[in-house]
């Protein structure tokens, strides 16, 4: 049941990456994330991402209707840290989105009442490209819950390093 319920993510992806897609990710104006929020456009400004010694965390400010959303990936779907495969030129990866041991995680907050999470949920799938060494991009589609409540989410973007990204 486990695997039916992880396959469902990778189906959507698949076309997720196609449109708006990873390649869509491309087009956006740097600093965006865009997509859907349960089928509805949505649009996160300020989309940067940060290093950590394991991961990688893509954030945005709040955006359309006070949504923010938080890519955390540590490990590949091979296993590999994705850290290590941002710094080394390992790009692109992929993350399977449900808890950290499986490889990262996403979170939509809606204001400071709402905190859907995908442990909470059927999880997704994260992808990660690299041009050079300034801008990321990505695509994910994933679902998240909180308690009873659910948001799937199909997205992509071109997130800036932050500053202290910049600083390292």
């Amino acid at each position: 049941m486990r695997r039916i319920a992880l396959l469902w993510p990778a189906l959507l992806l698949a076309g997720a990456c196609d449109d708006p897609g990873c390649e869509a990710a491309e087009a956006l104006e740097p600093g965006t994330m865009s997509g859907t929020l349960d089928e509805e456009p949505w649009t996160g400004p300020d989309a940067q991402w940060l290093t950590s010694e394991t991961g990688v965390q893509v954030s945005t400010a709040p955006g359309d209707d006070d949504w923010r959303v938080t890519f955390v990936a540590q490990r590949t779907v091979d296993g590999d840290e994705v850290a290590r495969k941002t710094r080394g030129g390992g790009l692109p990866v992929e993350v399977t989105l449900l808890t950290g041991v499986e490889g990262g995680w996403a979170t939509l907050n809606r204001g400071s009442a709402d905190t859907y999470a995908t442990e909470n949920a059927e999880g997704g799938l994260l992808r990660l490209s690299r041009k050079g060494s300034g801008d990321l991009f990505g695509c994910a589609a994933f679902e998240a819950r909180d308690g009873p409540r659910r948001v799937t989410a199909t997205l992509a973007f071109r997130a800036l390093a932050s500053d202290l990204e910049q600083g390292q």
